[in-house]
């Protein structure tokens, strides 16, 4: 596989059944996705403008704040690979909140940059199909969290 192969943006979306200001608290939490399919306390940190996300399961993740406009946009900047690359060879991962204050909420994902990535390109095309099905079940587990509340 060579890089012109190797697809560069996953988008999904899921509407959810609850408040705008209620998707927006747990969406504009660093790391939020960083699970097994169920949304479970992680442990987050910030240092320098860096923050570090921790899960029992998964490990440490480094992401970056990297834009926001309150209750309807954030977008992050992680490389669950390599915690050097958080600054430079990183994905680009946008939640988009649409919809009325009282709900239902449209939320899309938009993770961009996988072709940049300074990587094999093998390894890029296993995060690619890792992630590409990963927002599905990240996407259900905030359905389900949020409208079990």
């Amino acid at each position: 596989m060579n890089t012109d192969q190797i697809q560069d943006t996953i988008s999904r979306e899921i509407q959810i059944d609850a408040p705008r200001a209620i998707v927006w608290e747990l969406v504009s939490q660093p790391g939020w996705w960083i699970n097994d399919g169920a949304i479970t306390d992680n442990t987050v940190e910030e240092k320098d403008g860096v923050w570090h996300v921790t899960n029992a399961t998964h490990g440490r993740f480094p992401l970056l704040v990297d834009d926001t406009r309150e209750q309807s946009y954030v977008a992050f900047r992680w490389a669950p690979w390599d915690e050097r690359a958080v600054e430079t060879g990183n994905t680009l991962v946008e939640f988009f909140l649409e919809g009325p204050d009282d709900g239902p909420v449209t939320v899309r994902v938009l993770e961009s940059g996988f072709a940049s990535i300074d990587l094999a390109p093998e390894k890029v095309a296993e995060n690619y199909r890792d992630n590409e099905s990963g927002w599905e079940t990240e996407l259900g587990a905030l359905k389900t969290h949020l409208e079990g509340r």
